[in-house]
């Protein structure tokens, strides 16, 4: 992988320069992050992982204009090293479950747990658990956390007719995989986008994939419409956006989140993958707005650098690869950006 030159790479320390303290940092070391660029962008929070997502930090910070936000378990800290990331520009991400499996935030059932997470959606947005996120989101809707997300979706319409301005500011991920028939999760989908919730659409395409099954013809599938006899017309990300487009005035919020991981990317030039991934999205007249930088661009999963993580980012300028193409296609630009070659599979 060409771009993994991050073992040279001095790191920065931060010792001594978090305000959040040393019982915080302990917390923060446990655990890995969720989010997007649109209204998120993935990014864990440990104080070193700065140094392999810097020029995202300052793309959100950049765009004050743009939902775009850095999504995390925990509130990234500001420091000396890096521009203070404001409140506004930060959403906090929830998960239903436990690391062990268990039900996160009420025993017994998981109407039970999916309605006593909504009340923490809402309590933090509230201002009743510290710092407040532009928004909460949880990781993830899929088969496992259907009836969770229905009970925190059903309880979210309480609460907003209680506190209106809780609306559109919570939302789900959806789960990835490259058979997901995202059809199979309508009647969650419905009631989260009835409480104008953000669906962040989860897709992790590969880099071997591209080269084995059709470059860009893959990744149409892959994004679009699903392998052949596989999925119904719109199985993908058309549903979503399909069924989104019901629910108008305005257009119901929906974004796609992109993997830039290793697993994902890895091939010889990581960086032409990631900006052919955007260019062919940027191609369908139908999706294109969905990477517009006045939706928040296009998502990435997950700036993580460390060896023990399987998903991590090997290169500390891949960050920069990705904001170069989010810019440039988020702008509205259809061809090719300068100096950006074709994807190499050999």
């Amino acid at each position: 992988m060409s771009d993994t030159d991050s073992r040279n790479v001095q790191r920065p320390s931060f010792e001594g320069l978090d305000p959040l303290g040393p019982e915080l940092y302990g917390r923060l070391k446990s655990w890995l992050s969720k989010g997007l660029v649109f209204q998120i962008v993935h990014l864990p929070e440990r104080r070193a992982d700065d140094a392999y997502a810097a020029a995202i930090r300052d793309m959100v910070i950049a765009h004050p204009g743009s939902p775009v936000t850095i999504a995390s378990e925990f509130r990234p800290a500001n420091n000396a090293f890096y521009r203070p990331l404001p409140d506004s520009k930060w959403t906090r991400v929830i998960r239903p479950f436990k690391a062990d499996g268990s039900f996160r935030f009420a025993a017994g059932s998981p109407q039970a747990n999916g309605r006593a997470m909504a009340d923490e959606i809402a309590a933090t947005l509230l201002g009743q658990r510290g710092p407040i996120p532009a928004r909460v989101m949880v990781d993830e809707l899929s088969m496992k956390s259907k009836p969770h997300i229905a009970a925190c979706a059903s309880r979210m319409v309480e609460l907003q007719a209680a506190s209106p301005e809780l609306q559109s500011r919570w939302g789900v991920f959806l789960v990835t995989g490259r058979n997901v028939n995202y059809r199979a999760f309508e009647s969650q989908l419905r009631l989260v986008m009835a409480t104008r919730g953000i669906v962040a659409v989860e897709m992790y395409a590969s880099y071997g994939d591209f080269c084995r099954d059709g470059g860009d013809a893959y990744l149409r599938r892959f994004f679009f419409t699903g392998e052949p006899g596989r999925f119904t017309a719109g199985g993908r990300f058309g549903y979503v956006f399909t069924l989104a487009g019901e629910f108008q005035n305005p257009p119901q919020p929906v974004t796609v989140v992109l993997g830039v991981a290793d697993p994902f990317v890895r091939g010889r030039y990581p960086k032409f993958f990631i900006d052919r991934m955007m260019f062919v999205w940027a191609q369908n007249p139908r999706y294109r707005r969905v990477i517009a930088i006045e939706n928040g661009g296009a998502g990435s999963w997950k700036w993580e650098w460390r060896q023990t993580d399987r998903f991590r980012v090997g290169s500390s300028t891949r960050d920069s690869a990705f904001v170069a193409a989010w810019s440039w296609y988020g702008a509205g630009n259809l061809a090719r950006r300068p100096g950006v070659r074709p994807v190499i599979c050999r």
